[in-house]
């Protein structure tokens, strides 16, 4: 927490190596044909955050997969962030235009 470890980026948890937010980041992609990815969408930027663990739901939501229709026996953790990554919903902070 001091810093000797490499880094100091409070208020967030963790550092180098960890899956905790101050840990790694990276940039992702998709790639999709323009039945999936609307035309509107090609080469814009989705700035919004997302962890691992949102790439199931969105998927799914991306494939139009109801997840309360398979009858899971659990609860996915992740957000669905289709709506955002497809343009059908605005943050203050995406500059997808």
């Amino acid at each position: 927490k001091d810093g000797s470890n490499g880094g100091f980026n409070w208020p967030l948890r963790g550092g180098k190596d960890t899956i905790w937010e101050g840990g790694t980041r990276t940039v992702a992609f998709m790639y999709g044909t323009a039945d999936v990815i609307p035309a509107s969408r090609r080469g814009s930027n989705y700035t919004q955050l997302m962890h691992v663990s949102d790439w199931l739901p969105t998927l799914l939501g991306a494939a139009d997969i109801d997840v309360s229709a398979l009858h899971l026996n659990y609860t996915l953790d992740g957000v669905n962030h289709w709506q955002g990554i497809s343009g059908n919903a605005t943050y203050a902070d995406d500059d997808s235009d």
